[in-house]
């Protein structure tokens, strides 16, 4: 398979007529669900984290043990 033509072929397609329209669409709908300006995800306090770690590590035991 020659990834050059493909490649090609779909930047061709994006450039003109309705490939181009489906692009810009594309485009709106991926700067409305992530945009740029979000904040960055952060793990929390360090008390919440050491919750979650123990239920995680209740969920465990229980599932193991007999």
């Amino acid at each position: 398979m020659d990834y050059k033509e493909l490649l090609d072929s779909a930047v061709e397609f994006s450039s003109d007529g309705i490939g181009a329209i489906m692009l810009k669409v594309a485009e709106f709908f991926y700067t409305i669900l992530y945009p740029s300006n979000a904040d960055p995800a952060t793990p929390g306090s360090p008390a919440a984290l050491e919750s979650k770690v123990d239920s995680a590590m209740k969920l465990k035991d229980a599932l193991i043990s007999p």
